[in-house]
This record gives structure tokens, C-alpha cells and sequence, in this order.
């Protein structure tokens, strides 16, 4: 084997190292976007679950204030 051609392998073999790495490059690009798009998902969710939970607080807290107004005024 000449020179020129121990090169040749080389460049060949490092080309295939490559193409295999930016396919796998690629592979783990689309499982990282759909993770993305799932917390995406998880964060509106939660979202609408902390407003749920906040208009359910403050609608106690009005209880409250009627229960605790009501007391006063009956003594």
C-alpha cells in the first residue's frame, strides 16, 4: 500500500466517522426537541393548575372575611 493510498483510507474512514456522528447528532437533536416540547407542554399546564389553584384561594379567602364579618356582627 502506498502512500497516496494509506491516505486515502484515511480520509475515507473519517468520512464514515463523520456521517455516523452527524447522524447521530441528528438522532439526539429530535429527542431533545420533543423533551422540549413535552416540558413546554408540562409548563402550561402547570400554569393553568397554579391559576385554578389561586382562584379556588381567593374565593376561600372570601369566605373567610364573610364568616369573620358575620362573627363580629353578632356579638
Amino acid at each position: 500500500m502506498t502512500g497516496l493510498d494509506k491516505h486515502k483510507v484515511l480520509i475515507e474512514n473519517s468520512a464514515d466517522e463523520m456521517t455516523s456522528f452527524a447522524e447521530e447528532n441528528a438522532e439526539q437533536a429530535n429527542f431533545t426537541s420533543g423533551n422540549v416540547a413535552s416540558l413546554h407542554e408540562m409548563a402550561g399546564n402547570c400554569t393553568e393548575m397554579t391559576k385554578k389553584v389561586v382562584g379556588v384561594s381567593e374565593e376561600l379567602a372570601g369566605y373567610i372575611k364573610k364568616f369573620d364579618a358575620g362573627r363580629f356582627l353578632n356579638h
